[in-house]
């Protein structure tokens, strides 16, 4: 099947992007998005940086490129499974079974969608949940057959299945147990990896480690291979399993605040809390090179030395729903930066609104003419600078090169496709990729003939909105 990232398998993509998106599938299902370098994506597929940004805008955007394709195959492999399907049992029993033989076809969709490997037991796992919500269907029947009209939605179906699925494994009715995917760009980023899945969150929810304070993770689901980093001790004290037993998630809890409860090869089960587990894939890995270590050890955002607000309000084109993009970069400590485990190449806070490449980054990005970097160093709107950011402006024209004008075109062309996949899809384009392509093309001709980025455009605002 050709790759497809707009939702029609089967429609013909080049070769490169194809090789693009199977080499970023396998090294994101291998080694998780922040471990993964865009360095490694080049060496792997064999092209160059700028090859690589004329198919996406940046590593996350390659992300999730990615997921949509397998979302996309997925779903219409889905779609022609369930048409011959019936009643609400029978069609939730086919999407079940057609999304774990699905997974079971390629491993490194369950790998880079769940972090989790579900190996030989897709079958059995399929059967055994198929059975489950079937029967809680019919459960849920008895008493309810003058309500169908709330079955019509599939959240409706699922919100009324789920206390009878619960209950039926002795949980208690308001525990879930969630197995998040990696969310797009309205959600929280794709999953740093750690003890479960990291993203950073906003400044105002309040967190107890102060190390830690934008940081949340996700329980490790039910039937994770989970490393013990301390004794277990029971009751009299001894010690039951030492500090590397390798055991079962068999109960994940509803938030990190309680214990899991793992069971070890000699049928003991013991409750342990998050912090003195973590996974056996991640514990064979080690930290060495992992930056998401860093993360969990020091608020980096304390370290930004450049904030400003880029996007519509920067262009001067928003509105009142318009959201506040917040750019930037930031300065690590040298022993952190020095050390083995590095920095990462990027903060975000999607709840926020924020991004902040790691400073060498930023000007490796600066001295490519990156559009994104170029319209930080020139917007009107800037929040906070230090001495060192300041001088950075002041030598901002340096970064305007020749190279201006392939990048700027490589991101009017990634516009442009998109307004096809439009017209090809819904028979119409968005208005707003034909206007970010035109303000696009009036900022690159404004570079190459000023020797200045013009970030606000409302001079054409009317016409652009």
């Amino acid at each position: 099947m050709a790759i497809s990232t707009n939702g029609k398998p089967g429609t013909a993509r080049n070769e490169t992007e194809e090789r693009l998106l199977d080499v970023a599938l396998t090294l994101f299902a291998t080694k998780g998005f922040a471990a993964t370098s865009v360095r490694e994506i080049i060496a792997a597929t064999g092209v160059t940086r700028p090859v690589l940004y004329y198919y996406c805008d940046s590593k996350q955007d390659l992300f999730e490129r990615v997921v949509r394709w397998k979302h996309d195959d997925a779903y219409h492999e889905l779609a022609s499974t369930i048409s011959a399907t019936s009643g609400v049992a029978d069609r939730l029993r086919a999407i079940i079974r057609g999304t774990f033989a699905f997974c079971a076809a390629d491993p490194r969709v369950p790998q880079l969608m769940f972090q989790t490997a579900f190996g030989p037991v897709v079958s059995e796992l399929a059967d055994f949940l198929a059975y489950d919500v079937r029967h809680a269907f019919r459960d849920c029947g008895k008493g309810n057959a003058g309500s169908k009209r709330c079955w019509r939605t599939p959240r409706r179906r699922c919100q009324f299945a789920r206390p009878v699925i619960l209950q039926h494994h002795g949980l208690p009715r308001e525990r879930s147990i969630a197995v998040t995917q990696p969310r797009t760009k309205a959600h929280a980023s794709p999953g740093r990896r750690t003890r479960g899945r990291l993203s950073v969150r906003g400044r105002n929810r309040p967190a107890k480690d102060s190390a830690n304070s934008r940081c949340r993770m996700t329980p490790f689901p039910i039937g994770t291979q989970v490393v013990t980093l301390k004794d277990v001790v029971g009751q009299n004290g001894r010690t039951l399993h030492p500090h590397g037993a390798v055991g079962v998630v068999v109960r994940t809890p509803s938030d990190l605040e309680h214990s899991y409860r793992v069971r070890f090869p000699d049928g003991v089960e013991e409750a342990l809390k998050s912090g003195d587990l973590t996974t056996l894939a991640k514990f064979k890995e080690g930290d060495i090179g992992e930056s998401g270590v860093i993360l969990r050890r020091h608020d980096l955002f304390d370290n930004v030395i450049y904030q400003c607000i880029i996007g519509s309000h920067a262009y001067g084109l928003a509105d009142s729903k318009s959201d506040v993009d917040r750019r930037g970069c930031y300065l690590p400590p040298a022993e952190l930066h020095w050390s083995l485990y590095g920095v990462p190449e990027q903060l975000e806070c999607h709840e926020t609104q924020e991004s902040y490449w790691e400073l060498q980054k930023f000007l490796v990005l600066a001295l490519k003419a990156n559009p994104n970097v170029l319209e930080c160093l020139y917007t009107p709107l800037v929040e906070r600078t230090t001495p060192l950011a300041d001088e950075l402006l002041s030598m901002r024209s340096m970064f305007l090169s020749r190279l201006v004008y392939q990048t700027y075109n490589g991101y009017v062309m990634s516009q442009f496709k998109k307004m096809q996949a439009d017209i090809r899809n819904q028979g119409q384009v968005k208005w707003k990729h034909v206007m970010h392509l035109i303000r696009l093309l009036i900022s690159g001709i404004g570079v190459l003939r000023d020797g200045f980025v013009p970030v606000r455009v409302d001079q054409h605002r009317e016409q652009l909105l």
